[in-house]
């Protein structure tokens, strides 16, 4: 096991190391939750990599927030805290004992406070005010994030899912399907999970032995990465998440194994993370057992999960990208396998778990939502909506990005048809924010994804490129352009070193609005510019990926 841990571990460093260059020490990525839970506890993350020395980290949360602990994490190394300095009511310092010149993931425990649309944010502590009382003082080097706070009671009266505390479950699974997990045969798992548990086994067929051959099993690691291990006698192979996802919030896992093209797949909220392409046939005995909250009859220690886990399914079919990003949404997803929705109570469960409530809502999310400025100066909001449970829709706009008013509450009858909404009255400010509220049964509020809409005067070219949206984005953006006559044009996406990394579109097109959707895929966290290409010239835009 240390072994294994020892070799990704490094191969991980080297790859942060890589990227970082010749760029000085910065806060490369942020990453939370995108919905936690009032008093309930999380975890922030940033990454830090550069030259420079980390000398600590001033962050900022809202004032009725708690911040408990936080850690430099780093490879080969024990974890190593940090001192806690409260400056004014949501802004605190953190510093190590000393500086750190490697590259570390930051790890902050936090409690919300108040539910909202929230923002936090993290500005480096420079050598001069780390020895000194430090300044809350952010600059151009200041990285933000918002998040969604939820109520605290907030609960799904007709859903529950599994409370593991420090406890393990064998999985009640027969023996017909465990034989399935030989690496012989196909199969995908997924599961829904919430966490801040690090350095913990999550879901294991591995007993721990170096020389046991084994098919599966599911870790947090010290950073609070998701990894899905799988290994014989002296190789131990990996599938990583991109950020961590011990962060308290609720996230879909799924991987599929295709004995046939040799491709194992990682996927997160629906989406591909992660690929592993091994040719090797050569079958393994079927594992013992299934364990869940740690390994079957391991030696080998580890912090204990603590978590909560939601509709786990192991069936003997790949599931394709298609059936994962619909099926994920379902409560009840159809499985040659077994399924454990946790809506039956289950009897002989060890001390450490149980059956509750959860604050997980299976719905189907707004598509194509498009902000639009009309030739009359209004704006003009589309969406589509197939989600059936949706009783309402909640038409909000903001000025600042982060205060929002209701301007319009509208039935919803979601049949896939499109919604069209008109502001009527849009205030004479430079930019305006919109967001839809999904109006659920009990009246659980769902917001989309906060769109930008800059009000500055028409441009008056045969073709103008409208930007993305939301931006910045995770994995996926919506990008938009005109066309007011028919003309060739060439859509691309250049990252800051000047090098062209996608061409979107290279072709004739007629006069119209034009919206296509952008995979980031396995492009890295940072600043990229779209640019479109006409006889007219060129137009760019900045565009911030943050994974």
């Amino acid at each position: 096991m240390k072994r294994r841990v020892r070799v990704l571990m490094q191969t991980i460093w080297l790859v942060f190391c890589l990227q970082a260059g010749t760029v000085r020490a910065q806060l490369q990525t942020l990453w939370s939750g995108k919905r936690l839970l009032a008093e309930q506890r999380a975890n922030l993350f940033a990454r830090w990599q550069g030259e420079s020395p980390f000398y600590g980290v001033l962050i900022e949360v809202p004032p009725d927030w708690s911040v408990h602990r936080a850690w430099a994490l780093r490879f080969g190394h024990s974890p190593m805290a940090l001192q806690i300095d409260t400056l004014v009511a949501g802004r605190f310092a953190l510093q190590p004992a000393r500086p750190i010149t490697d590259p570390l993931v930051l790890c902050i425990e936090v409690t919300p406070g108040n539910p909202g649309v929230v923002f936090w944010q993290l500005a480096p502590l420079e050598p001069a005010n780390a020895a000194a009382t430090p300044t809350p003082s952010y600059t151009d080097r200041t990285q933000r994030l918002p998040l969604l706070v939820q109520p605290a009671d907030l609960e799904n009266p007709q859903n529950h899912v599994l409370a593991v505390r420090h406890s393990t479950w064998t999985l009640p699974i027969a023996d017909t399907l465990r034989r399935w997990l030989d690496l012989q045969h196909p199969f995908t798992l997924a599961l829904w999970l919430k966490s801040t548990a690090r350095d913990a086994v999550v879901l294991s067929t591995w007993s721990g032995e170096e020389l046991q051959s084994y098919p599966l099993e599911l870790v947090l690691d010290e950073a609070g990465f998701l990894r899905v291990y799988r290994g014989r006698p002296g190789l131990h192979q990996a599938l990583i998440t991109p950020h961590p996802i011990a962060d308290g919030s609720w996230h879909h896992v799924t991987l599929t194994y295709d004995p046939v093209s040799g491709w194992s797949r990682l996927y997160l909220d629906g989406q591909r993370v992660d690929s592993l392409f091994s040719p090797e046939h050569t079958p393994i005995d079927p594992p013992e057992a299934l364990v869940l909250g740690g390994r079957p009859a391991s030696s080998i220690t580890s912090v204990g999960f603590e978590g909560y886990v939601d509709v786990l399914v192991l069936d003997r079919r790949v599931w394709s990208p298609a059936q994962i990003r619909r099926r994920f949404r379902q409560a009840d997803p159809p499985t040659d396998g077994f399924r454990f929705d946790f809506e039956s109570p289950l009897p002989h469960l060890p001390q450490g778990l149980q059956r509750r409530r959860a604050d997980l809502f299976f719905f189907e999310p707004l598509q194509h939502l498009r902000v639009l400025r009309a030739d009359n100066g209004y704006v003009l909001l589309n969406w589509t909506c197939t989600d059936r449970q949706t009783r309402a829709f909640l038409v909000e706009r903001s000025t600042n990005g982060r205060d929002f008013t209701a301007i319009a509450r509208l039935p919803a009858r979601c049949e896939g048809l499109p919604y069209t909404f008109q502001d009527p009255s849009p205030p004479e400010v430079p930019v305006l924010y919109y967001r839809i509220q999904q109006v659920l049964e009990g009246n659980v509020l769902y917001p989309s994804t906060v769109f930008k809409l800059g009000l500055a005067p028409i441009q008056t070219g045969r073709a103008l490129l409208l930007g993305n949206f939301p931006n910045p984005f995770q994995g996926r953006t919506t990008i938009q352009y005109e066309l007011h006559t028919s003309m060739p044009i060439r859509l691309s996406i250049w990252d800051l070193s000047g090098h062209e990394v996608r061409v979107l579109i290279d072709a004739v097109q007629a006069a119209g609005q034009y919206t296509l959707t952008f995979e980031a895929e396995d492009l890295p966290s940072g600043t990229y510019f779209l640019r479109l290409k006409t006889p007219e010239g060129v137009q760019t835009h900045k565009m911030i990926l943050i994974r």
